[in-house]
């Protein structure tokens, strides 16, 4: 979802901000210069185009402070950030359960001191990434819009993937959306 987010900020501070701004200032540049030159004759022209190259760097000024007041590339980098910080949290989560998994099947694991060391360590583990997961979770300051995420659960964007939880079945895809959305 993170993930997502982030692509979605990033598409929106292009489509709403970063693309505006490059062709009004573009424009605006390119009226300025056609006013100052030789080409047009005529005076009133000339201030007709120089008001008009004005007025364009005037409203993207206004459009660049409205994309600084959104943050929506500020918000972009944190979601991404989010994502990664909790990409890295499954990773270990994952292979402390194999691990454990694992010393749960050796012989060794009938021996009670074997078995208390193993379920301390694995308690141990959780707590510790219990703080790192808290800190991360205080660090991301924004939510995901409600709309956006509502509109990913119904396409399925959001559904377990082979990659991320292989372990899900996906035998029964319907089941699996009935318990997801």
């Amino acid at each position: 979802m993170y993930v997502a987010t982030a692509q979605l900020s990033d598409k929106l501070d292009r489509n709403y901000f970063q693309i505006p701004i490059l062709l009004i200032t573009g424009l605006s540049a390119f009226a300025g210069f056609i006013a100052s030159s030789s080409l047009i004759n005529e005076p009133d022209m000339r201030s007709y185009i120089s008001l008009a190259s004005g007025l364009g760097g005037v409203l993207a000024g206004a459009i660049t402070s409205v994309k600084n007041t959104q943050k929506l590339d500020v918000k972009a980098e944190m979601f991404r950030g989010a994502a990664n910080q909790y990409r890295l949290m499954a990773t270990r989560l994952e292979q402390r359960i194999r691990t454990h998994r694992n010393a749960m099947m050796m012989d060794s694991w009938k021996d009670p001191t074997v078995r208390k060391a193993e379920v301390d360590e694995f308690n141990l583990f959780f707590a510790n990434n219990y703080e790192i997961m808290r800190t991360a979770q205080g660090e991301m300051k924004y939510f995901p819009a409600g709309t956006a995420v509502a509109v990913w659960k119904k396409s399925r964007v959001l559904l377990p993937n082979e990659i991320d939880q292989p372990e899900v079945d996906r035998a029964d895809i319907n089941k699996l959306m009935d318990q997801f959305v």
